[in-house]
């Protein structure tokens, strides 16, 4: 099954996150890794056991979360009142920003669940958007962090909410498990922008649609099954075009009122 990624947003804001987790994971001779010991997704169960033992405050924790060949894969939905157990880089009593606030504790969450949020290699996430919205006792400041594999999006997003007390009220993640396969096929080099304008282009003439092939905004993705990169646009209808062979892989209607 091909993904079917284009829309996307892929606003690179970047926050890495610097400590991989599973750098502390060592293997011995064989032995079962620290993180495999530990691992929450091993059942449902776990996953709330977990989930419900660092933070009391919890009210909702599931999960559907799989383990697969090339990793985990699922999804996962937390909320409550969580605090993270990992430090907070800065202190937030004295910083009066409220979205470097929120985008400190979502860090310190996210660097501090690793392993339940799906996260892997932590310099992948990048944070690609952050807003506020007022609740019901103050403001509420959402941010989503997307996956980046050799600097194309593969989604994966991440969205953490944090609540007027600068903790954690809501956490969605969407785990994907990525084969090999996909990692080596972003380092290939693929058709161009304008080879791909070309290919939309031609397919409008065949339809006798017009279309400002100028106007149309492309974007290249990395997904988890083959051809694993694909060119990503829109005009009056949503092209996934395979990066390598410029075969259109699906083209869906974009129904206007």
């Amino acid at each position: 099954m091909v993904a079917c990624a284009f829309l996307q947003a892929t606003m690179a804001m970047s926050a890495d996150l610097s400590r991989d987790p599973a750098a502390d994971a060592v293997d011995n001779k064989g032995a079962p890794s620290s993180t495999e010991k530990n691992n929450p997704h091993e059942s449902p169960q776990k996953f709330k056991d977990h989930v419900k033992g660092k933070y009391s405050s919890v009210k909702y924790a599931e999960s559907d979360v799989k383990k697969t060949k090339h990793g985990l894969s699922g999804n996962v939905w937390l909320s409550g009142a969580m605090v993270p157990k990992k430090q907070i880089a800065i202190d937030l009593a004295k910083e009066p920003d409220r979205h470097l606030r929120a985008r400190a504790v979502a860090k310190a969450f996210m660097e501090d669940e690793a392993e339940l949020l799906g996260i892997s290699k932590p310099t992948e996430m990048r944070e690609s958007k952050i807003f506020s919205a007022e609740g019901g006792n103050g403001t509420y400041v959402t941010l989503i962090f997307d996956r980046f594999i050799n600097g194309l999006s593969l989604g994966n997003a991440i969205q953490i909410t944090i609540g007027p007390q600068d903790n954690v009220t809501s956490v969605k993640a969407e785990i994907i498990s990525v084969p090999p396969e996909a990692y080596e096929a972003t380092k290939k080099t693929t058709l161009s922008e304008d080879d791909v304008k070309q290919i939309i282009e031609k397919d409008h003439k065949q339809q006798n649609v017009p279309v400002d092939i100028e106007e149309v905004t492309l974007n290249k993705l990395v997904i988890a099954d083959p051809p694993y990169v694909v060119w990503t646009g829109q005009t009056i209808w949503a092209y996934e075009i395979n990066a390598f062979t410029g075969e259109i892989l699906q083209k869906l209607p974009l129904w206007r009122k």
